[in-house]
């Protein structure tokens, strides 16, 4: 595969620090945990009540679970996928226009319907109304903001989580400049190259995104549960879909290369 490091971990890498934030985020929320009045303590703790597959957080007896906490910890999932899933439409609108092969075009064209999709249905979960048709491109307002980084200048003016909009904030950059580079690389290349850099790149992406959204089906909020349980079978499709092509591609090289050979050969 020629496709450069920078492009295999390019904007999915940003879905992974999402991850890593968000742990921190409500390893955070879960210290600001209001306790009960001190007691002497034997060393219990409450056993586990949840269902199979579903977080649980052990605590002391008396202890209630923080809903705000919870509240913040899928805002900023939400978020994060929000803003991946619309850098993931951006550089597929791309690809269609720059691409040469029919099939890269129409993998391209189904990426921008799905992820345009899942745009629609995070945007209530972030915080941002949708509109009545699929999103494709993210929306600007006259700031130039997007609508992830609306949500986060939304709830920051009702008195949101301070950290958790700051995390936001980072993230929401580290996910533009990488879709940045990944542009930037893509207009480097033209042809078959250009295909097997864009394929790739979809490989690794998809890839991690749906290690993802597995971590999020079994440890998530509730709504968030149920979104990445919907989107892994398709997102799955993709990843299939993607190395299929690979496959076609890194074929067509090798007969490419044998052909230009063969004169060579025939010439000695």
């Amino acid at each position: 595969m020629s496709a450069s490091p920078k492009l295999r971990f390019g904007i999915a890498a940003a879905a992974l620090s999402c991850l890593i934030a968000g742990y921190a985020v409500a390893q955070q929320q879960q210290n600001d945990l209001p306790r009960a009045p001190e007691r002497p303590r034997t060393g219990q703790i409450d056993r586990p009540t949840t269902q199979p597959g579903q977080p649980y957080t052990a605590r002391f007896r008396g202890d209630r679970p923080n809903a705000a906490a919870q509240q913040d910890v899928q805002r900023f999932l939400a978020v994060c996928l929000l803003s991946r899933n619309q850098a993931e439409v951006e550089i597929a609108e791309f690809a269609q226009q720059q691409s040469q092969s029919p099939e890269v075009k129409e993998f391209a064209q189904k990426l921008v319907q799905d992820h345009g999709k899942f745009v629609k249905q995070l945007k209530p979960l972030a915080g941002t109304q949708p509109s009545g048709r699929t999103e494709t491109t993210p929306s600007l307002d006259a700031a130039g903001q997007t609508d992830a980084e609306r949500s986060v200048t939304t709830t920051r003016a009702a008195g949101g989580n301070a950290a958790v909009d700051q995390l936001l904030a980072i993230e929401n950059q580290i996910i533009e400049r990488c879709k940045q580079a990944m542009r930037e690389e893509l207009q480097q290349k033209q042809g078959v190259e250009f295909d097997k850099c864009y394929i790739g790149a979809q490989i690794g992406g998809h890839t991690k995104a749906l290690a993802a959204l597995e971590v999020i089906q079994e440890q998530g909020p509730g709504q968030l549960q149920q979104f990445a349980q919907q989107a892994q079978p398709i997102v799955q499709q993709h990843l299939d879909h993607a190395k299929q092509i690979m496959k076609q591609l890194e074929g067509s090289g090798a007969v490419g290369n044998r052909a230009a050979r063969q004169p060579s050969e025939r010439q000695r």
